[in-house]
């Protein structure tokens, strides 16, 4: 076809189905999710795009800042290390810890201490970091006026996290050591932890054992009289009887006597549990009288304090404003960096809040957490309480029983009756006397035995010191003060995810390459819409150009594709230099082409002609100008231009309320021109590309090396085909040496006065 310029619009044939009849929605649908360029990957497939190589490409880009700072981090810190070095005395103090408790009777020890020494060990552990062993260490005379310990605000946290406590080779060894510059005072803290876990848990548990060997002697020594007077009486009864045999007793007095004795037995039973009910009560009200003075574990502060509603809430607040804050980094642009640093610094003042608010809970939290073990130890106590009244009830009752029993015996026959029965309750004291002797026994020997802890050496101050240290900080030190500004500036530019390769985006997005033109350079950049020879650059750009144009007149015979839409995710990406590229590319082949500029926040194709940007589209769906009248010739051949018009408050909201007349301007143009390529504004910032797509018949995503963003390429990509649009693929703008044909033979074919390429240019 051959356009006329006096009459751009008027005249054109009807050479293809409006994008709103049911042919073409149909098309669509059926192709949607389908690619001929490529195959595509599922919206769902997580994105890999890291490696070394990403590393790599970080550290191309951030070069100069990565190495300037580690060289400057790396020196600094270096320096500071060198000349703030001090020696450092670590004096340990060690014990021995049996892997069972040591026998006379049995050197090896039993299995079932063998196999629990791990978990004997770690509460060795906990038990030497537990406030109430370093309370005792602390107020040593000798540790309470150390200056180190003076100066602290809480010596009980700063000694838990000072102190180390190791199992050197997981043998029976435990070290207790306190790193600091001064020997002397390191070794009397340790010693002073050391004596303090000796006399509060190693002496605690003897005296534990003590109190339970004089319980013990004390029950056996009961038993020992009742067996005597059972003894005594049972002689009597004998005596008085003439004989002590019971064979002439009937079976109903072996029924009785049975009896009798079982629920005696019963009784002793309930006698041993109201003993130790007695017993338990009495260690329960002794930790009830301590418990009012223990102060509570910081675990159990810090747990409530976290799931205390006012504290969730606060957090929960703390980190929507953290997000908030993260989108408008995300969002805003790069000369609104005052909002910013405004929600940045409602960050930091919400976090503060947090701080006080936890403050201010810890008080009332911690009363309320004493309380309430108060509470359960008090509710022990009266559980243990009842259990005994309810023992000396069944007791009294037994008793009943017994009574009435030891009755119904005498009835039967009192002599023999009284004479099995003494023997029965004869043999069970037996019983229990001699259980009890052999615990007696059994506990004097363990008494005896050596005990399980024992200190091996006490801390010693050492002045002995390894000059070395010196030389091995500050290299330490400067290849860490090198390595973390350079890994830390490649792993801030690696999380943004931007695009390095053509094949990044084909094979780790799965959107597939329509084609790739060169990153041109910002000088060349803007002489392009300038008629001047052509340089190098120029003619790379039309090449690539004309072979993406061959794709999409291949992909037009296989499915509609008279409206293509150019976007991309976010502006800066080259949208409007490949739908201008790409409009004169079919142009020069001869079809019918229309450019539209459908961004209307900020258009920007009148520029490229040299135009004016009004009337235009805003002024025919505003019903004010025709069709034929916002039409305007390129000065290209067959290429014709749509511009925006003159943008006013509210432009950007005409796609909302004019879907009906985008859709009849499309359809006219549909039946008006070949091609039609529609500049449309970024996807994620705004809708109108959602809105446009779904009157075109396919869209192309702008992918620009360096500057696009893996993740916001899939949303993107996402969002159109929710919408029904169909995504050929996209078109990246990358390096030269991407695009076929850059060989030193090929521009041999240029003339000599052509503009050389750069191979390391990325400008835009």
């Amino acid at each position: 076809m051959n356009p006329s310029h006096s009459d751009p619009v008027s005249g054109l044939p009807e050479s293809s189905v409006p994008a709103g009849s049911s042919e073409s929605s149909s098309q669509a649908l059926s192709t949607r999710g389908t690619d001929s360029v490529g195959v595509g990957r599922p919206l769902n497939t997580p994105v890999s795009t890291g490696g070394f190589s990403s590393w790599l490409h970080a550290l191309r880009r951030r070069w100069l800042l990565a190495l300037s700072l580690s060289l400057l981090c790396g020196g600094a810190a270096t320096w500071v290390a060198w000349r703030n070095w001090q020696p450092d005395y670590a004096p340990t103090a060690t014990l021995r810890i049996a892997s069972h408790q040591p026998s006379l009777l049995d050197a090896k020890g039993n299995e079932a201490e063998q196999a629990t020494f791990d978990v004997y060990k770690k509460t060795q552990q906990q038990l030497l970091r537990d406030r109430f062993v370093l309370n005792a260490a602390l107020r040593d005379p000798t540790v309470a006026q150390l200056p180190i310990v003076k100066q602290q605000l809480d010596p009980v946290e700063w000694l838990q996290k000072e102190i180390v406590i190791t199992f050197p080779g997981d043998a029976e060894i435990l070290q207790i050591s306190i790193h600091s510059q001064n020997p002397a005072t390191a070794a009397a803290v340790v010693n002073a932890v050391c004596d303090a876990y000796v006399d509060r848990i190693v002496h605690a548990e003897r005296d534990e054992r003590l109190n339970r060997l004089q319980s013990l002697e004390k029950l056996y020594n009961d038993a020992e009289e009742k067996v005597r007077q059972k003894r005594s009486e049972l002689k009597e009864l004998t005596e008085s009887l003439g004989t002590g045999d019971s064979k002439a007793a009937t079976l109903k007095q072996q029924i009785a006597l049975e009896e009798y004795a079982s629920m005696r037995k019963e009784r002793l039973t309930v006698q041993l549990g109201l003993m130790r009910a007695n017993a338990k009560q009495v260690v329960t009200e002794a930790h009830l009288e301590a418990l009012e003075k223990q102060p509570i574990a910081r675990e159990l502060l810090d747990a409530r304090i976290t799931a205390h509603p006012d504290y969730i809430a606060a957090v929960q607040a703390v980190e929507a404003l953290r997000q908030k804050s993260r989108n408008v980094e995300l969002v805003v642009a790069d000369n609104q960096q005052s909002l910013i640093d405004k929600y940045r610094r409602s960050v930091a003042a919400e976090e503060e809040k947090l701080g006080q608010l936890r403050v201010r809970l810890e008080p009332g939290v911690e009363a309320d957490l004493r309380q309430e073990l108060i509470q359960q130890t008090k509710a022990d106590l009266e559980a243990t309480i009842s259990e005994v009244s309810t023992l000396r009830a069944e007791d009294e009752r037994l008793s009943q029983d017994v009574t009435k029993l030891a009755g119904e015996a005498n009835q039967i026959g009192r002599s023999s009756v009284d004479l099995e029965m003494m023997r029965t309750e004869l043999d069970n004291l037996e019983t229990v006397r001699k259980q009890l002797d052999s615990e007696v026994e059994s506990l004097k020997i363990e008494l005896a035995s050596a005990a399980r802890v024992e200190v091996l050496s006490r801390a010693i101050a050492s002045q002995s010191n390894d000059n070395k240290g010196q030389i091995r900080l500050a290299g330490a030190c400067g290849a860490a003060g090198f390595l973390l500004p350079l890994l830390s500036i490649c792993w801030w530019d690696t999380r943004r995810k931007k695009v390095n390769t053509p094949q990044e985006v084909s094979v780790s997005l799965g959107l597939p390459i329509v084609g790739t033109v060169p990153l041109i350079p910002a000088r060349v950049h803007r002489r392009l819409a300038a008629n001047g020879p052509p340089t190098v650059w120029t003619r790379l750009l039309t090449e690539s150009v004309d072979a993406i144009r061959e794709t999409l007149m291949n992909q037009r015979r296989s499915r509609p594709l008279k409206v293509v839409v150019i976007s991309s995710a976010i502006s800066g990406e080259g949208k409007t230099t490949i739908a201008t590229q790409l409009a004169k590319s079919f142009g020069r082949a001869g079809s019918r082409t229309l450019l539209v500029d459908f961004d209307l926040r900020c258009p920007a194709t009148h520029l490229v002609f040299g135009n004016d940007s009004g009337p235009g589209l805003v002024e025919l769906l505003d019903g004010t100008q025709q069709l034929a009248q916002v039409i305007f010739p390129t000065g290209e051949a067959h290429l014709y231009h749509l511009p925006v018009g003159g943008i006013r408050s509210g432009s950007n909201e005409l796609l909302s309320s004019k879907r009906k007349a985008v859709e009849a301007v499309f359809g006219e143009l549909r039946s008006q021109f070949d091609i039609i390529i529609v500049d449309s504004c970024p996807i994620l910032p705004a809708v109108d590309t959602l809105v446009i797509g779904q009157f075109a018949d396919a869209a192309i995503l702008a992918v620009m090396r360096d500057v696009s963003q893996s993740y916001q390429i899939m949303e993107a990509r996402a969002r159109l085909e929710q919408v029904g649009v169909h995504v050929l693929g996209g078109v990246v703008s990358c390096r030269p040496a991407y695009v076929y044909g850059l060989t030193d033979r090929y521009r041999q074919l240029f003339n000599g006065n052509a503009e050389p390429i750069e191979m390391g240019t990325t400008g835009e």
